[in-house]
């Protein structure tokens, strides 16, 4: 229940991307005027703020859907990796629990080697996939990219985060069994 839940909770983190947006833009327009996160703070809290927030509401349309099918801006393999590291993310703590009933006699071990699965995940955010956005944002600040592009690239992102959180289900019994038998030799 709780894998499931996390791939919920990423379903409806893509369908807010749009609200996210437009948030976070009108915000960093409100700071670039003002200069102070705390001022920022509190008029979110105030009518004005939550006037925008209303007004910052917004579904993806169905041409934003059919926008998907053209280029990506990332490969492929970027998009598998990140679904295999997201995957790994979700799975590693609840793994190492699992893997503590599962060898019960290192099960205190056992629970605190979720490193053994999410060490791995971070070596792909790491090496893979933060390189690539990271020059695909400045590409955008640049010119060199454009937003619509960007925005495609960021919801395929997401989607292969969904695929990777539904692919934790299957990871689950593997990796608890990898760090129950970890448990063993540490």
């Amino acid at each position: 229940m709780v894998l499931w839940s996390a791939s919920a909770a990423v379903l409806i983190g893509i369908v807010l991307v749009p609200t996210g947006q437009r948030l976070f833009s009108r915000a960093i327009g409100y700071f670039q005027q003002h200069r102070s996160t705390g001022r920022m703070i509190l008029r979110s809290a105030s009518p004005a703020g939550l006037r925008t927030i209303r007004h910052a509401l917004c579904v993806p349309r169905v041409s934003q859907l059919r926008e998907l099918g053209k280029p990506r801006g990332v490969g492929w393999g970027v998009l598998l990796a990140n679904c295999a590291a997201q995957a790994l993310l979700t799975v590693g703590v609840l793994a190492s629990l699992y893997a503590g009933y599962l060898n019960p006699e290192f099960r205190v071990t056992a629970s605190q080697l979720s490193a053994v699965v999410n060490g791995f995940a971070t070596i792909l955010l790491f090496a893979l996939i933060d390189p690539q956005l990271s020059v695909m944002t400045d590409d955008v600040v640049e010119g060199k990219v454009s937003e619509p592009l960007f925005r495609r690239t960021i919801v395929w992102i997401s989607l292969s985060r969904l695929v990777g959180t539904v692919l934790a289900q299957a990871l689950l019994l593997p990796a608890a069994m990898a760090i129950a038998w970890v448990a063993n030799y540490v």
